[in-house]
């Protein structure tokens, strides 16, 4: 890795190489933010344990609540309304 002036020199001659345009070849990777790391770990987890539910889910069959979902959902059609989820994150009540 080059550092300091000879890292600069070393871009200066690429950026001035014929045929090269002025553009780089590559730009260097950018480092993410730690708030970007925490919400990439957390849409992770979450999308694991939907997976996991989704898995579960199958294996046991309809459950009373997807049977009061589907019988709600034919009562709203009509009506134009639908049944949204509110995910769970402290303040879903008030967000309801």
């Amino acid at each position: 890795q080059d550092t300091g002036v000879e890292g600069e020199l070393a871009k200066a001659c690429l950026h001035d190489a014929p045929g090269n345009d002025g553009e780089e070849q590559q730009a260097p990777p950018q480092k993410l933010s730690k708030a970007a790391k925490r919400r990439l770990a957390k849409a992770k987890q979450e999308a694991e344990r939907e997976a996991r539910i989704e898995k579960e889910q199958s294996e046991m069959g309809p459950s009373d609540r997807a049977i009061e979902e589907a019988n709600l959902q034919l009562m709203l059609e009509p009506h134009g309304l639908a049944l949204f989820d509110i995910p769970a994150d402290g303040h879903c009540l008030y967000r309801a």
